[in-house]
């Protein structure tokens, strides 16, 4: 068994696939009752009532589900529905404290280089740049290529390999990488400068998604998200405009002592809305059935 992480596969599935005694098998959410397992076997103390909701707030994820269970194994009472919300984050933190112990560096700059390296990959469009290109994103800021490189040599959060005689940047996870690049996309949508037209890129569509239920948007965004694009722009932008607010459903908390967020009133008013594109409406369709929401 050689665990694969889906985007180093796509590289090699055309030619591996029709080697006969290989066979790729995809692994999905766990089952409810799997999740639960997983859980109760790290955090024996939490009543199944706990441990049920801390499933559903992780999406019966296996891999937020592992780092979840990796965490709060020897901490067990810390574990809360708040702290679902942020595995990688918590996971990348307590990292990112080693890495700065080993390499003699304050944490907060490392955190930092790698908050400006995700907005130069959104801004860009490359999230797996050629080292010359971040060298050149960095030509200002020798120290953070110098800390980039640091990240490298230490291997746990990024590399630089060798594909075809190029070399690329790359973190050691799409995991990791979408945290950074989530992060990115808020300040990016926060913000008026025209660098955040690189947010709406279709490829950005699930973290674009995960940013906008991060963000809880006011309405002059949402307008912006779902409203007809200028002719001049491409149809696929208008389809991962309005593909993200149905991609954020997933990631939206429910409080029953609230109405629920717009975002989710302008995702339903969009699906109904007869105007809509059929390329549109199928690809926010799907979204809506690869995971269960709270509000579907």
């Amino acid at each position: 068994i050689c665990p694969l992480w889906q985007a180093h596969w796509a590289s090699l599935q055309s030619s591996l696939e029709s080697v006969g005694w290989i066979r790729s098998v995809t692994v999905k959410a766990f089952t409810r009752v799997e999740s639960i397992k997983s859980l109760q076997s790290a955090l024996p103390a939490r009543s199944e009532h706990d441990l049920r909701q801390f499933a559903s707030a992780l999406h019966d994820d296996p891999i937020l589900i592992g780092l979840f269970n990796s965490y709060f194994s020897t901490r067990q009472q810390e574990a809360s529905l708040a702290a679902c919300s942020d595995v990688i984050g918590t996971f990348m933190r307590e990292r990112l404290s080693e890495i700065a112990s080993t390499l003699n560096e304050p944490a907060i700059l490392i955190e930092s280089t790698l908050k400006k390296l995700a907005t130069s990959l959104v801004v860009n469009r490359e999230l797996r740049p050629l080292w010359n290109t971040v060298e050149a994103w960095f030509k200002d800021d020798r120290d953070g290529l110098q800390r980039l490189k640091q990240l490298a040599v230490q291997g746990h959060l990024a590399r630089i390999v060798d594909r075809s005689g190029s070399l690329i940047w790359e973190f050691r996870h799409d995991r990791l990488m979408g945290h950074y690049v989530v992060d990115a996309i808020v300040e990016l949508l926060k913000g008026t400068d025209a660098k955040r037209q690189g947010v709406f890129d279709p490829y950005f569509v699930p973290y674009l998604g995960r940013a906008v239920s991060a963000l809880r948007p006011t309405d002059a965004l949402l307008g912006e998200i779902t409203r007809e694009r200028p002719a001049s722009l491409v149809a696929s932008l208008v389809a991962s405009l309005v593909a993200s607010l149905v991609a954020s459903l997933r990631y939206m908390r429910i409080n029953h002592s609230e109405a629920p967020p717009a975002v989710v009133d302008a995702a339903r008013g969009w699906l109904i809305d007869s105007s809509r594109m059929a390329a549109e409406w199928q690809d926010s369709v799907r979204l809506l059935e690869e995971v269960a929401t709270p509000f579907t």
